[in-house]
C-alpha cells in the first residue's frame, strides 16, 4: 500500500472518526445500540426486502383464513437470490450515477462523499457484527453491499488524489 496513491490519504479522516463516533452516541441514546432492537431492525429490514404487501384480494383471504384458524402464504419478491441480483443491479445504477458526477463535484462535496460512504461502511460492519439472525438481513446482501462501498469510496478517494488533496 506504502507505493498506492491511496497512502497519501488516511484510511479514516478525524472528521469521518467523529462522525462514526456522534452516530454511534446518538444511536445509543435512542436505544438502537440494544442487541435486541439491532435484531429487530434486521427482521424489519429483511420483511421489507422479501415481502411484498399484499393486494386487496390477498388481505380479503389472509383474513378469511386467519378466521378460520389457518395460515396465509406471504407474498414475496422472489427468491434470495432473484432479490439479491435485483439488489445488486440497483445499487450498481446507482453508484454508477455517483461515480458519474465524481468530476463534477467540489473537493468539500467529495469529501462529504466518502465520509457518508465511511460511515455506510461502519453501519454494514455493524449489521453484520451485532444484526446477524435467521430471520433477519441476509449475510450476502451485507456483504453486496459493502463490498459496492468500498469500490465507490475507493473512486472517490482516486478522484480526491486526482485533484491533488492529500488531507481530510
Amino acid at each position: 500500500m506504502a507505493d498506492s496513491p491511496l497512502a497519501t490519504l488516511p484510511a479514516i479522516s478525524d472528521k469521518e472518526r467523529e462522525s462514526i463516533e456522534e452516530a454511534f452516541r446518538l444511536m445509543n441514546e435512542n436505544g438502537q445500540l440494544d442487541q435486541k432492537f439491532v435484531k429487530e431492525s434486521s427482521i424489519a429490514s429483511r420483511d421489507l426486502l422479501f415481502n411484498r404487501p399484499l393486494s386487496d384480494a390477498e388481505l380479503e383471504a389472509k383474513v378469511e383464513a386467519e378466521l378460520k384458524g389457518q395460515s396465509y402464504p406471504t407474498p414475496t419478491y422472489g427468491t434470495e437470490q432473484q432479490i439479491l441480483l435485483q439488489e445488486s443491479q440497483a445499487a450498481d445504477v446507482f453508484y454508477d450515477r455517483v461515480e458519474t458526477d465524481l468530476p463534477n463535484m467540489t473537493v468539500p462535496q467529495l469529501i462529504k462523499v466518502r465520509e457518508n460512504f465511511t460511515l455506510s461502511l461502519v453501519m454494514i460492519r455493524f449489521m453484520i457484527d451485532y444484526g446477524n439472525t435467521p430471520n433477519g438481513i441476509p449475510a450476502s446482501f451485507l456483504i453486496m453491499a459493502r463490498e459496492k462501498a468500498v469500490a465507490i469510496r475507493q473512486k472517490v478517494n482516486l478522484e480526491l488524489i486526482k485533484r491533488g488533496v492529500k488531507s481530510l
